[in-house]
C-alpha cells in the first residue's frame, strides 16, 4: 500500500480508503474492514446520513487491529436538522461521537454543502470578488471543535463540478471529499474542483 500526507493535514493516508455507507450484515462489514486494515487502508469515512452506519461502525472499531483514522460528517441528524443553528450542530457532535464510540474524529466534513436546496448552510454565500466573506456559523462550530482538540481537522463533502469551487476558495477547509464526478468514465472534477483544492492544499479523496 502507498501512502500520501493529506494536503495541509499531518495525516498519511493510505492511497485507497474505505467508504463507510454500511450495507452489509455488521459480521460481513467488520470483517471486510479488517481485511482493509491488514491490507493497509487506514481511513474510514462516514456520516449520519449513512443509515446505521455510525452506529455499527462504533460497534467495529473498538475490535479493529491496527490504525485507522475516521471522517465523518454534519448530515441530516438531529431531526429538525437546523445547519444554522449551533445547538443543533452541537447536538449532532454529541450523537455522532457516542454511536462511533470516540471522544475525537480526525476529519469533520460538511455535508454536500454545494447543494443549498438540500441544506442551507450559510448565512452570507461567497462573494466571488471576495472568497475570505463565505460564512457559516457551522464554520464557527468546527474552529470550536479544533480548538478544543474534538476533531483534528475540517472538510466539505460534495457531488457538484462547479458549484463546490467556491467554498472550496474560501481557503477555510483542510479536505474534500468529492463524489460521483471523478472516475475512469467521468473526469468533471478534474476541470475545476481538484484544481481548486490544489491551490489551497486541501487533501482530496475520491468518493467515486
Amino acid at each position: 500500500m502507498e501512502y500520501v500526507k493529506l494536503g495541509r493535514t499531518d495525516l498519511n493516508v493510505s492511497r485507497m480508503v474505505m467508504g463507510g455507507d454500511v450495507r452489509t450484515p455488521r459480521e460481513e462489514f467488520a470483517a471486510a474492514l479488517q481485511l482493509a486494515v491488514d491490507s493497509g487502508v487506514n481511513l474510514i469515512d462516514t456520516a449520519p446520513a449513512y443509515g446505521n452506519s455510525e452506529e455499527v461502525l462504533g460497534t467495529i472499531l473498538p475490535e479493529i487491529k491496527g490504525e485507522l483514522y475516521v471522517s465523518t460528517k454534519f448530515s441530516n441528524d438531529p431531526q429538525p436538522f437546523l445547519p444554522r443553528d449551533r445547538d443543533c450542530l452541537m447536538h449532532a457532535v454529541e450523537n455522532s461521537l457516542t454511536r462511533l464510540k470516540r471522544d475525537t474524529i480526525d476529519i469533520w466534513m460538511v455535508h454536500e454543502p454545494d447543494r443549498p436546496y438540500q441544506y442551507d448552510w450559510w448565512e452570507r454565500p461567497q462573494d466571488l470578488n471576495h472568497p475570505e466573506e463565505y460564512y457559516g456559523p457551522v464554520m464557527d462550530v468546527l474552529v470550536d471543535l479544533k480548538s478544543q482538540g474534538v476533531i483534528k481537522y475540517t472538510g466539505i463533502g460534495g457531488t457538484t463540478a462547479y458549484e463546490i469551487v467556491p467554498i472550496i476558495e474560501s481557503g477555510f477547509f483542510d479536505v474534500i471529499l468529492t463524489a460521483f464526478n471523478y472516475s475512469l468514465l467521468w473526469q468533471e472534477a478534474a476541470i475545476e474542483v481538484i484544481p481548486a483544492a490544489k491551490k489551497q492544499n486541501m487533501g482530496i479523496l475520491l468518493g467515486s
